[in-house]
């Protein structure tokens, strides 16, 4: 019973002491790693040319979220399944709330690379640790407004902004993130789901 107790007050801390929207500072981090790298290559269902100019125009309309004042929303915070969700809601205000999805996951895999030329396929060990974070703004007029996903190290993932949706793919990747994404992106879509309330 006492360990049971002990853990309900370390989570509960947890969730008060991560109780600030770090999406200012992720939106800073991902700009800064896109103007440095130069390698990738950008998916956008709005545009047939995407670019850096474009992304960053979205970026200011999402960073507005950011630099909203919390200190008027009732905050709770939980846990579903492996992801940690914390939620500012806001009343009288056109934007109803604004969620944050964290998790972090030790990636332990064997893959198998095959090859086209007569090669024999080779089995490689991949071991890396993934710090992913999501962000969904939910508003009067739309259930799902704003939503932006970012790993720690590879940065920008993705970003959703109303019917447009942009991706980004890296020349250089860390280690694993191509086997380890689909779950997360499945995760998410899922979560979002049973989370944003619509």
């Amino acid at each position: 019973m006492i360990l049971i107790n002990t853990f309900i007050l370390m989570l509960f801390s947890f969730f008060v002491d991560a109780a600030e929207l770090g999406l200012g500072k992720d939106l800073q981090k991902d700009w800064a790693k896109l103007q440095q790298d130069g390698g990738y290559f950008i998916s956008d269902n709005s545009s047939d040319a995407p670019s850096l100019e474009t992304i960053a125009s979205d970026l200011q309309v999402i960073s507005v979220v950011s630099a909203i004042d919390l200190s008027n929303s009732v905050y709770s915070g939980r846990l579903v399944g492996d992801w940690v969700v914390h939620k500012w809601e806001f009343d009288d205000s056109s934007i109803e709330a604004i969620y944050q999805f964290e998790r972090t996951i030790e990636l332990d895999t064997v893959v198998t690379n095959k090859y086209l030329e007569k090669k024999a396929p080779t089995k490689q060990q991949i071991k890396n640790k993934f710090s992913f974070r999501a962000y969904a703004v939910s508003t009067t007029d739309a259930p799902l407004k704003a939503y932006y996903l970012t790993e720690e190290d590879q940065g920008l993932l993705e970003y959703k902004l109303g019917d447009k949706v942009v991706q980004v793919n890296y020349a250089k990747k860390k280690e694993g993130i191509s086997d380890i994404l689909p779950q997360v992106q499945q995760e998410l879509e899922f979560l979002i789901d049973e989370t944003v309330e619509i």
